[in-house]
Order: structure tokens, then sequence, then C-alpha cells
């Protein structure tokens, strides 16, 4: 894609291309929030997918403790 070197500021736009949707211009904080939640979604989708699927689940306290041992934290 060209640009002009224009800078477009808090501007919010639909392209279209033969009635396809093709490009949304929107703030880079705005763009932000929704990249955050789509990775708290995905976290989510992951500890619903351990959860259903491990036989055993470890507590914070737990695996907190054994990275203390392992000298990862401290």
């Amino acid at each position: 894609m060209e640009t002009s070197g224009a800078v477009v500021t808090n501007v919010k736009a639909l392209l279209e291309s033969y009635g396809d949707q093709e490009l949304i211009v929107m703030p880079v904080s705005r763009y932000r929030e929704i990249m955050d939640l789509i990775e708290d979604l995905e976290d989510a989708v992951a500890l619903k997918r351990a959860m259903e699927t491990s036989e055993r689940l470890l507590s914070y306290d737990e695996v907190r403790a054994r990275l203390v041992a392992k000298g990862i934290l401290e």
C-alpha cells in the first residue's frame, strides 16, 4: 500500500472494494485495546483447554515454590 506521507489522526474510516470491506483506519490506542482483548481471550481459551485436559493443576503457590527451588525466581 502506498502512502502520500500524510499523517492521519483520529480518523475512523472503512474502505470498501467492490462492496467488500478491505481496510479500517482507527487510532493506534484503540487498536492496542483490541489486541489486548484478543490476547486475553487466547489466554482464557488456553486455560479452559488446560483445565479440561489436565489430570492435575498446580496452585500458584506450588508453581512459585518450584520456580524458587530451581533458582528461577527469588
